[in-house]
């Protein structure tokens, strides 16, 4: 309660949709920031190129029925398999120090923002801080990502 009278027009549509997505990027901000702490960001770029490059010989192999490249990418699947646990693994670790924090935050919010947040006056419907958060998220995200050079996937 305390948090909406602090936040006073703010907490209210439409300044409520601009809060929102400047706690979306904060929250981003953070969970990236302790992801380029905890992660080697180059390593893991490069194993993610070798795992989708094995894929895409794995792939061509397969569709041309090449049975002798096949033979040789399979000798080579077990280490793709632990090198893939591996990033995996690298990449999950800032997640745990985040997750519960994120949550506490997420659950305190939602009840900041009662109600709608954001209304669409074209489309004539109003969102949720839930729906309207997802939104921004899915926005600020993939920016942030390239902006910090987070982003391992191949650009091919």
């Amino acid at each position: 309660m305390w948090i909406r009278q602090a936040l006073g027009a703010w907490a209210q549509p439409p300044l409520s949709g601009v809060t929102v997505v400047l706690v979306c990027v904060a929250i981003t901000l953070v969970h990236f920031g302790i992801q380029r702490a905890m992660v080697n960001v180059e390593e893991l770029a490069e194993q993610y190129k070798e795992i989708a490059e094995w894929r895409r010989e794995f792939f061509r192999a397969k569709m041309k029925k090449d049975h002798k490249a096949m033979a040789k990418l399979m000798k080579k699947q077990a280490y793709i398999n632990k090198l893939q646990a591996e990033m995996t693994a690298k990449s999950l670790k800032p997640m745990l120090i985040y997750l519960i924090p994120f949550w506490i935050i997420f659950i305190i919010l939602w009840r900041v923002f009662e109600g709608p947040v954001v209304y669409f006056p074209l489309l004539g419907r109003s969102l949720e801080f839930i729906w309207w958060y997802f939104i921004a998220s899915g926005g600020v995200v993939p920016i942030f990502q390239r902006l910090l050079g987070l982003s391992y996937a191949s650009s091919d």
